[in-house]
């Protein structure tokens, strides 16, 4: 039984979570980043790196190890989602793709945070999307 275990396989270039024995969400190829990642790349959320604040909690510019600049997304304590809604959050976010969209890269689900890792917008201000 894998109840809310995180658990992957990939097969013709999506991931599926399995949340439950008998619920499978399917997601295109998106990054699972750990926290410590999450960390490293918004320099421990630091208040210089935060762009936006929104209902969901504060978005920060980050950059990963590879340099590439994201926008994170972490909710704040009080808005936490349950393990189903949020990856069912995924599941549809990662399927939205329009030029007038920010795209979904990857996310992190580790040590009671949930955070969306997404495309960068220079010079816009995310909490005017909120």
């Amino acid at each position: 039984m894998t109840s809310y275990k995180s658990l992957w396989a990939i097969s013709n270039m999506f991931f599926y979570i399995s949340l439950a024995p008998t619920m499978l969400i399917k997601i295109e190829c998106l990054r699972a980043f750990s926290f410590k990642e999450t960390v490293s790349a918004t320099g421990s959320f630091s208040s210089s790196a935060q762009v936006g604040r929104g209902g969901y909690g504060n978005v920060y510019k980050g950059i990963l190890d590879d340099k590439t600049v994201v926008a994170i997304k972490r909710a704040q304590e009080g808005s936490l989602q349950g393990q189903k809604e949020f990856f069912t959050e995924i599941e549809l976010l990662s399927r939205l793709h329009h030029r007038n969209l920010v795209s979904l890269l990857g996310y992190c689900n580790e040590n009671g945070e949930q955070v969306y890792f997404l495309s960068f917008l220079h010079f816009q201000a995310y909490d005017s999307f909120s």
